[in-house]
């Protein structure tokens, strides 16, 4: 039997059908601030089909592997084939690969995944956040691997290679600037409109628990970086675009939407304040980064 889901995410609409008896809230309870009570008729950044690992086998897995990624969560393959993408993905928790296969861009997927009960399906919400990530780039849009808060109705986003300490910066910028709210700790979105850049919390918010719908006007970029002395330092240009690419999430051998990206990514840089903190992880190191922010 089939299902229709619809949420809203960072403005995009997309629709979620299941063909298993998949119990959507449970699977996916991050997604539950998204959640449209009302069907929508569209347009949709992505139409998603959910169906059982069973049926998988029914199904030609192929394709030549472009990039295999492995953390503490588990395992990631990327492979190319002529109508698309195919991912695989395999948890820690679940010694099972679950599959994705997605045109080139995209916006129509079909995810074989476990159907367990009430269980939370982590495998199915990281394919629905590569295909999402992927999808909005030619929207003038962009994920990116960040902490982002907000203050004063504006929000501000905190980069770095993983063990930099950017949830740390966002939880001092919490306790010693007045107002401060957490948007987002892992995959905020950044999304132009006209002459206007914003923030978007989502769904995916690493291994802290902060899933909020709302956007605020983006204030400013900061990459992060351990130092024994905080020093704070503006980038422009050529500068600003090193320092925030690395944290963008695009399939960068895909040559079409890596440029699309990164003529994003510059119009961003040319828009909001970029800059470069080295810090200690302390208060002080705070009110430094949001001064500097605050009085561009």
């Amino acid at each position: 039997m089939k299902n229709d889901f619809y949420y809203r995410i960072a403005g995009f609409d997309i629709m979620i059908s299941t063909f298993c008896n998949l119990r959507i809230d449970s699977a996916l309870p991050s997604f539950i601030p998204f959640k449209l009570e009302k069907p929508v008729n569209g347009p949709f950044l992505i139409r998603c089909e959910v169906r059982s690992l069973v049926d998988v086998s029914s199904v030609e897995l192929n394709g030549d592997l472009l990039d295999e990624t492995e953390n503490e969560m588990g395992i990631i393959r990327l492979y190319k084939h002529d109508a698309g993408y195919m991912l695989a993905v395999k948890t820690n928790l679940w010694n099972e690969w679950h599959y994705m296969l997605a045109d080139k861009q995209f916006k129509a997927i079909v995810i074989y995944t476990r159907v367990n009960g009430n269980n939370e399906n982590n495998e199915l919400s990281s394919l629905l956040r590569i295909a999402f990530s992927q999808s909005i780039l030619k929207y003038e849009a962009v994920s990116v691997h960040a902490a982002a808060v907000y203050s004063a109705n504006i929000s501000y986003f905190f980069m770095g290679e993983s063990g930099t300490g950017k949830s740390t910066h966002a939880q001092l910028w919490i306790g010693n600037i007045p107002d401060t709210v957490l948007l987002n700790d892992d995959n905020p979105v950044i999304r132009i409109f006209g002459n206007e850049i914003y923030g978007y919390g989502t769904p995916w918010s690493g291994k802290t628990a902060c899933y909020k719908n709302l956007s605020f006007r983006l204030g400013g970029i900061v990459r992060l970086k351990q130092s024994e002395v905080n020093n704070f330092s503006l980038l422009k240009d050529v500068d600003a675009f090193i320092s925030v690419y690395p944290g963008c999430s695009v399939i960068s051998c895909d040559k079409d939407l890596s440029n699309i990206m990164c003529d994003t990514l510059i119009k961003i840089c040319q828009t909001v304040t970029v800059g470069k903190l080295e810090c200690r992880p302390d208060r002080e190191a705070a009110i430094l980064c949001y001064e500097n922010l605050v009085n561009q």
